[in-house]
C-alpha cells in the first residue's frame, strides 16, 4: 500500500532488511482486519526506528521541516519579534525546553513544597536593594558606600529598615504558618544583606567610589509606572542579521558610576542561585545576559558612554563571581585573557544563531551539559546517551 516499507522493519529480526513475502501478508492482513489500528501502530514503529536507528536528526528529534508549521513559525517569530537574554540562553541551554515552553507553553508540574520559592526570595532581595539605594540617596545624600562622610550604624539601620518594611508587605493576608516561613527567610535575608554591604563597601573602596545611579532598568519593555527609572526606554536593543534586525529586551538590576561623577559606567546584576555564567560561556554560546546588557547600556540607555565592567553579584556567596567588560580583571594565572570586542562578536554571532534556528524550526534536544531547566522536562524529551553518542559521533549531547 502507501504505507512507507520501512515502518514494518519490526516484524523482522535484521531492523533493515526488507519484508519478505510472509511479513508482507502479514501487514496485509492486519491492515484489512483493523486498518485504522495498524496504521497508527506501525507510524507509531517507523517513528521510533527512525529515532533510534538514525543517522542523522529528523523531526522524531525536533527538526521540524513541514512547510506548513514552518510558515507558522515565521509568522509567530517574525523579523521583529523581541527575544530577551533569557530566551537566548534556554534555547542555548536546551532548544526543545525552549520549544516546551515558548511554543507549547507546556509547564512542568511543581511537586508541593513547603518552602518559598527561591525566585520569591530572588525578587525580595531585588526590591530590598533598589529601595535601599533610592532612600540612601534622598536620606544620606550618596549611594556610594565608600563616601567617608557615611556612618556604618546609619548605613545598616537603614538597610534593615527597609527590609522589615518589604517583609511586612510580603506577609499581609498570610496563614500564621505561612508569616512563621517569611520570619525565618527574613533573618536569613538579613544576614546575607549585611555580608553584602561589609563586601561592596570594600569594592566600592578599591574602585575609588562606586556609585549607583539606575536601578532596575528597562529596554524594549512598555513603561507601565511612573515609578520606572528615568533611564528606561521602550526602544530594543537592535542587533543586524541577514533575515531582518533582530530587537532584544531585558530590565537591568542596576547601573554604577565608577571612580567618581565623571567615571566610567558599570553594571550589576544580583544572583542568588548557584549556577553563575562567566566569559567562556559567552564564547561557547551559551550566556549573553552581561554582554547584552552592557551594549544596551552603551547604546541605549546611556548613549556612548564609556563602559567599565558588568558583574554578577551572587548575595549568597557576597561576592562578585564573574565579571566582564573592556576593564574587567585579567583572570588568575593559568587562564587566558578573553578580549572584549571578541567577546561582543561571538555573542552577536550567537544571538544571530540562535534566533535563525528558532524560525527555522530547529528544536533538538542539544547541549554540552544538562541545564538547570533540562531535569523538568526529562521524560518527555526522552533523552538517551546512546542516540546522543550516535547522531554526534560522540560530541555534544543530542537526543
Amino acid at each position: 500500500g502507501d504505507l512507507p516499507l520501512a515502518t514494518a522493519v519490526a516484524l523482522w529480526p535484521d531492523a533493515h532488511s526488507v519484508p519478505d513475502p510472509r511479513g508482507k501478508a502479514v501487514l496485509a492482513a492486519l491492515l484489512e482486519r483493523e486498518p485504522a489500528v495498524t496504521r497508527n501502530w506501525l507510524a507509531g514503529i517507523g517513528a521510533e526506528l527512525e529515532r533510534q536507528d538514525g543517522r542523522t536528526f529528523s523531526a522524531f528529534d525536533g527538526r521540524l521541516s513541514d512547510p506548513r508549521i514552518l510558515e507558522q513559525l515565521a509568522a509567530e517569530f517574525p523579523a521583529r519579534r523581541r527575544f530577551s537574554a533569557g530566551q537566548l540562553e534556554l534555547y542555548a541551554a536546551c532548544p526543545m525546553a525552549w520549544f516546551f515552553r515558548y511554543i507549547l507553553h507546556v509547564e512542568p508540574i511543581e511537586s508541593p513544597d513547603e518552602r518559598i520559592d527561591v525566585r520569591q526570595i530572588g525578587l525580595l532581595a531585588h526590591a530590598v536593594l533598589r529601595q535601599f539605594y533610592l532612600r540612601m540617596g534622598s536620606e544620606l545624600g550618596t549611594t556610594n558606600l565608600a563616601d567617608e562622610r557615611l556612618d556604618p550604624d546609619r548605613v545598616s539601620s537603614l538597610m534593615n529598615e527597609v527590609l522589615a518594611a518589604r517583609l511586612a508587605a510580603e506577609q499581609v493576608g498570610l496563614t500564621p504558618a505561612e508569616r512563621t516561613l517569611w520570619e525565618i527567610q527574613g533573618r536569613r535575608l538579613g544576614k546575607m544583606l549585611d555580608r553584602y554591604l561589609d563586601a561592596e563597601t570594600d569594592r566600592a573602596r578599591k574602585a575609588g567610589g562606586i556609585e549607583p545611579v539606575h536601578f532596575e532598568v528597562s529596554f524594549g519593555l512598555p513603561i507601565r509606572s511612573s515609578l520606572a527609572d528615568a533611564a528606561s526606554t521602550t526602544k530594543p536593543l537592535q542587533i543586524d542579521a541577514p533575515e531582518g534586525m533582530i530587537e532584544l529586551e531585558g530590565r537591568i538590576d542596576r547601573i554604577d558610576r565608577i571612580g567618581g561623577e565623571e567615571g566610567a559606567v558599570g553594571i550589576v546584576d544580583y544572583k542568588t542561585g548557584s549556577r553563575i555564567a562567566g566569559p567562556k560561556d559567552v564564547l561557547r554560546g551559551e550566556a549573553f545576559q552581561l554582554p547584552l546588557y552592557m551594549l544596551a547600556t552603551q547604546r541605549l540607555l546611556i548613549p556612548r558612554c564609556d563602559l567599565d565592567t558588568g558583574v554578577f553579584w551572587s548575595l549568597p556567596e557576597s561576592r562578585v563571581v564573574k565579571a566582564i567588560g573592556p576593564r574587567a580583571k585579567p583572570p588568575k594565572e593559568g587562564k587566558e585573557p578573553v578580549e572584549w570586542n571578541e567577546m561582543i562578536l561571538s555573542c552577536l554571532d550567537h544571538v544571530r544563531d540562535i534566533v535563525a534556528g528558532i524560525r527555522e524550526g530547529r528544536f533538538i534536544l542539544w547541549t554540552h551539559r544538562e541545564p538547570p531547566t533540562f531535569p523538568r522536562f526529562r521524560h518527555a524529551m526522552r533523552y538517551s546517551e546512546v542516540r546522543l553518542s550516535r547522531k554526534t559521533g560522540g560530541e555534544g549531547g543530542a537526543a
